[in-house]
């Protein structure tokens, strides 16, 4: 099963950021993984890195050194993060004029018919078969 979180802190600086989605399967935690879990402290989900394992018990660090780390069972794991992506809202499309605003106008024109024939000299005009 699949599901996504949304990033909120700072703990996993600089692998993710306030902000980042994450996919993530109920597959089992481990080492060096980073997990989605029910914070045992309060009503919330935390976004932690597997540091250790020991029978049924995590130990779960933060990347960033500032925070602490949690000790929890492992049934407090929802699931682990197999994607991070940006929400589409911070992403932008750069448009054509965009691309060569420094060139004077007609130069991507020119640049394109430019290349596309280069291209069309280097393509061999007869199949070659292997020797």
């Amino acid at each position: 099963m699949l599901g996504r979180v949304r990033v909120a802190g700072h703990s996993m600086e600089p692998a993710l950021y306030h902000g980042d989605h994450l996919l993530i399967a109920r597959i089992p935690p481990r080492v060096g993984s980073v997990v989605i879990a029910r914070d045992p402290r309060e009503d919330r989900l935390v976004v932690k890195r597997v540091a250790a394992m020991s029978g049924d018990d995590l130990i779960l660090e933060s990347d960033n050194p500032g925070h602490e780390m949690l000790v929890m069972d492992r049934r407090a794991v929802i699931g682990r993060a197999i994607l991070r992506y940006r929400p589409l809202n911070r992403s932008w499309a750069i448009r054509r004029n965009e691309l060569h605003a420094d060139l004077p106008p007609g130069a991507t024109a020119r640049a394109s018919r430019s290349a596309s024939s280069v291209l069309r000299r280097a393509a061999p005009t007869e199949p070659r078969g292997l020797p």
